[in-house]
């Protein structure tokens, strides 16, 4: 259908809660990103606190820190990308607010004019994984000034993050 998976009854979604109850009482240990959802993985699943580890996302800070605007330009220029933007790397899962950020972009490109020197949004996503957000691109639903990428080399990657103006997250956790 290319709608995000979201359980069509409550039995379904009581399914789903038990497979993944079981699932985490039956692992030796969970992993969190954060401590916040490390918390309500052990609320809501009622495991014992020290089962849960907090790992967090990280980066290379050395690696980013190498910054060279030239080369980084090119480089974006070759995949299209030839005016200020903002970035933010999300798919279409519901907690990711893809379309709460498009709807949010939309306004903000009405509100400052909206003509081409207006900071475009790229969003940045893993290959084509995501129907919906793939079904956006095929169709073109996008919104005007806004272009996806999906994940490619770390220089990509590089570029992307230390030329934006803004890292965008509009995740609910």
């Amino acid at each position: 259908s290319g709608k995000p998976d979201v359980p069509k009854s409550f039995m379904e979604l009581e399914a789903s809660r038990a497979l993944s109850y079981a699932s985490l009482h039956g692992a030796e240990a969970v992993i969190a990103f954060s401590d916040r959802s490390g918390r309500e993985i052990v609320r809501e699943f009622q495991l014992a606190p020290e089962r849960v580890r907090t790992i967090y996302p990280g980066l290379d800070a050395g690696w980013f820190a190498k910054r060279d605007e030239t080369r980084n330009r090119a480089h974006l220029e070759r995949m299209g990308i030839r005016r200020p933007f903002f970035v933010c790397a999300v798919n279409d899962l519901p907690h990711e607010n893809l379309k709460l950020l498009l709807a949010a972009y939309a306004v903000f490109r009405a509100r400052v004019g909206g003509s081409e020197s207006t900071p475009m949004l790229l969003v940045v996503s893993r290959a084509a994984s995501s129907q919906d957000v793939s079904e956006k691109l095929a169709t073109n639903e996008w919104p005007s000034g806004v272009a996806r990428l999906c994940w490619r080399a770390r220089e990509t990657y590089r570029a992307i993050v230390q030329e934006s103006l803004a890292f965008l997250d509009p995740c609910a956790f």
